[in-house]
């Protein structure tokens, strides 16, 4: 028998799905956002706005670090923490209107569900509560806030099959069907019997709020 390699996954830069930012939609003008942004990819400056100029505000106590802290259950008096969250693989692209669900594990089904790994082993998402995340980083005037995870984790090994993972996702469910809250991709790896388990480097997992 071969000697088992453990694949670290090279995972890019989460985003929000439509469903995580419904999450924010008391606070956030998602639709401002989005316009802010286009004007400021088109012009390289912000657009105008009656009386004053501005974007979220990014001290310790007020603005995206404190919705990040949210997103990742962090404590936040003002507001009612998420459960936990849960880290999944996928293999197929995903999209931000097209995959906001999960399904039962195993996750095959189409439509606007994620279609998680088929190997066999593949039986749970993997926690992460509070603890699991560094405290979000503060950025600034055109500058991003961000978060990331603060310990290296595996995900439950493959004892049969194999799987070509692609991506990755948090939702609000470790086995049943449930909401995507973010997303993204990652370098293409085959998990089998002898390249397993998947391993998540620490500060691997990266969301950014601007």
């Amino acid at each position: 028998m071969r000697d088992q390699i453990v694949p670290t996954l090279n995972l890019q830069r989460g985003q929000f799905t439509a469903k995580g930012r419904d999450v924010f939609s008391c606070v956030v003008d998602w639709e401002l956002v989005d316009w802010i942004k286009a004007v400021r990819a088109r012009t390289g400056a912000l657009p105008p706005i009656a009386g004053a100029s501005g974007s979220f505000t990014a001290n310790t106590t007020d603005g995206s670090p404190k919705i990040l802290a949210h997103i990742t259950s962090q404590d936040n008096a003002s507001w009612a923490n998420l459960a936990t969250s849960y880290f999944g693989l996928q293999i197929t692209t995903l999209s931000d209107s097209a995959h906001t669900t999960v399904g039962a594990i195993p996750s095959t089904t189409s439509g606007t569900n994620v279609i998680e790994p088929t190997y066999t082993g593949y039986t749970t998402r993997y926690a992460m509560a509070a603890a699991a995340w560094n405290a979000p980083t503060a950025g600034g005037a055109g500058v991003a806030s961000g978060i990331t995870n603060n310990g290296a984790f595996n995900m439950t090994a493959c004892t049969a099959s194999t799987s070509t993972v692609i991506g990755w996702f948090l939702c609000d469910v470790a086995t049943t069907s449930g909401n995507v809250i973010a997303w993204g991709s990652a370098t293409s790896v085959v998990i089998s019997t002898t390249q397993t388990p998947p391993a998540v480097a620490s500060g691997a997992i990266s969301l950014t709020l601007l």
